[in-house]
């Protein structure tokens, strides 16, 4: 809220009376404060896991009456919020803030009250029970649309499990299973092209030998054409699956071997991939996944990584003054990095409970997919309070002050069909306002804000 006078400006008589009503009723509505938990369950429903959580993190999670579900899972010293983000998407449930609480409740129906902005899962399984592989669409299922532009989506994620040693082995026969038994970490990939020897590793509860990781995305096909798929240098078992369709089955017990697809007809846009990997016996672990275009040339499959946002919570100011860049420091106390999919954010009190409703910045980076060579202009609309935004490293609007909702556009911009750099600072000031919308118009397409690239229409 702005107090329009000269000089500094300061928040009015009633801001202060509003922030005293709310510090009287935080005893009754206090903000979890984003805690760490452990947990290690086999077959626990989810109602259970709430129990154990709740006392463990001392906030209130409610599950909804309709909800059901069992996990297997053991992971120690993780952020709540990342763990339930974790294990609630495979079982198509979700979890938003309501006052003081957690809830949980079924991923379609619709929400109420302050939600996280939205956030880029990978596509899992029910880490209990792994489910086959879908087959191809049939040619009566209806043609999905799936958009060619806007922010390139988060790189492959790699879902990676602890699996039980095995005293004997043969060498070229299927691995003994279970596989992907424990899971252990999720971490985001740009390419799969690793090499550890012992006593690499991973991560440490993994070890040397007997462990699992599947990784899964999607990437883009730049033109029509048969394309060749490779696993490198693998050791020991790996499965690859493109659109659901597996094309390389090597899950067997080897020392390093390379194998490599029949050419498969792809069309130009985006394709879904999965990459399965064992690793049995030690003590060496080791694959590369590659492809080779319609030209021949073969080279490292790359995913770069899509939208990361890091938030930062920064120090409060008695004054400010309109117009005029932010008081400072910002970018200071970082409190969560995470992967989105888009900016079109109007928060309410504050995008994350350990930031307050005031005086916070963020900083956006990733690829931006520009779908046809011609010109393009970017938007920040309803922007409150300043901004910059880089394309390819140009400044292209700068609108680092204090201002109400305002909107703001750049130069016309010449760009090449394919990826190019984006980056944008944000800074909040004083409420009640926090907000900021970015958009793009073409020759080749009306305005809109910038989609997820790959994703339906």
């Amino acid at each position: 809220m702005l107090c329009l006078g000269g000089g500094a400006m300061k928040r009015k008589p009633i801001l202060c009376m509003t922030v005293s009503l709310l510090l009287m009723t935080c005893t009754l509505h206090a903000q979890p404060k984003h805690p760490k938990v452990s947990l290690d369950v086999r077959d626990t429903t989810i109602q259970e896991i709430a129990s154990i959580l709740s006392k463990q993190a001392n906030v209130k999670i409610k599950v909804a009456q309709n909800v059901t579900g069992k996990v297997t899972i053991a992971v120690k010293d993780i952020y709540l919020d990342d763990l339930l983000d974790i294990i609630l998407p495979p079982l198509k449930l979700k979890w938003r803030m309501e006052k003081d609480a957690y809830i949980i409740e079924p991923a379609g129906e619709p929400v109420s009250g302050l939600e996280r902005p939205p956030t880029i899962q990978p596509p899992v399984e029910p880490i209990e029970r792994p489910k086959k592989a879908p087959g191809l669409p049939t040619p009566s299922q209806p043609k999905v649309e799936v958009a060619d532009r806007g922010l390139y989506p988060g790189g492959i994620v790699g879902l990676y499990y602890d699996d039980p040693d095995h005293a004997e082995y043969e060498i070229g026969a299927p691995p003994k299973g279970p596989f992907f038994t424990r899971f252990v970490m999720k971490r985001l990939d740009q390419q799969i092209n690793f090499n550890w020897n012992q006593p690499s590793t991973p991560h440490p509860l993994l070890g040397y030998q007997y462990w699992s990781a599947r990784w899964s995305g999607k990437f883009f096909v730049p033109q029509d054409g048969s394309y060749i798929f490779m696993l490198e240098n693998l050791d020991d078992g790996g499965r690859l699956y493109v659109d659901d369709k597996l094309v390389i089955d090597a899950w067997r017990i080897q020392p390093m071997t390379t194998h490599q697809s029949e050419p498969i007809r792809l069309s130009k846009g985006w394709h879904s991939i999965k990459v399965e990997y064992h690793q049995g016996p030690g003590p060496g672990a080791s694959i590369r996944l590659s492809w080779r275009l319609p030209n021949g040339e073969k080279e490292v499959m790359t995913f770069p990584h899509g939208l990361i946002a890091e938030y930062f919570d920064d120090p409060d100011h008695e004054s400010f003054q309109l117009w005029q860049p932010p008081p400072g420091p910002c970018f200071t106390k970082k409190v969560l990095t995470r992967s989105e999919n888009k900016i079109d954010y109007n928060w309410g009190p504050t995008p994350h409970p350990e930031i307050n409703d005031q005086y916070f910045s963020i900083r956006w980076e990733g690829q931006l997919l520009v779908p046809k060579d011609g010109w393009y202009i970017f938007y920040l609309d309803n922007l409150d309070d300043a901004a910059r935004l880089w394309i390819d490293d140009q400044l292209v609007i700068d609108a680092w002050r204090i201002q109400p909702p305002t909107s703001h556009v750049s130069p016309k911009l010449t760009l090449k069909a394919g990826l190019h750099k984006i980056k944008l600072e944000y800074h909040a000031g004083a409420p009640p306002v926090n907000s900021i919308t970015l958009a793009w118009e073409s020759e080749h397409f009306p305005k809109e804000v910038i989609p997820p690239a790959g994703e339906q229409k």
